[in-house]
């Protein structure tokens, strides 16, 4: 018998929920379930191209720009969770 405890498994986070996307609040967004380990990051794309990161402890992201598709994802040790759905900055 083996007396080891099971751990959670780690895995990537969820995919974080786009709050606001606009010129006068920025983009914010939720911060998800990290699913045993830290985030670390925020991968900001703009159009489906990777277009900045922020620190994990940071949920808002200033600029976007109108009428372009904008898309968030969390980073953990265990890697890159999914998108957020898209949502067009006003």
């Amino acid at each position: 018998m083996n007396n080891r405890t099971m751990r959670p498994q780690r895995k990537p986070p969820d995919a974080p929920r786009i709050l606001t996307a606009n010129q006068t609040a920025g983009l914010t967004w939720t911060k998800p379930a990290c699913n045993g380990a830290k985030i670390n990051e925020y991968r900001i794309y703009e159009n489906n191209s990777l277009t900045d990161v922020t620190p994990g402890d940071q949920t808002q992201w200033f600029t976007p720009g109108p009428g372009q598709l904008y898309a968030v994802s969390a980073v953990n040790a265990v890697g890159e969770g999914k998108r957020s759905k898209a949502v067009r900055a006003t």
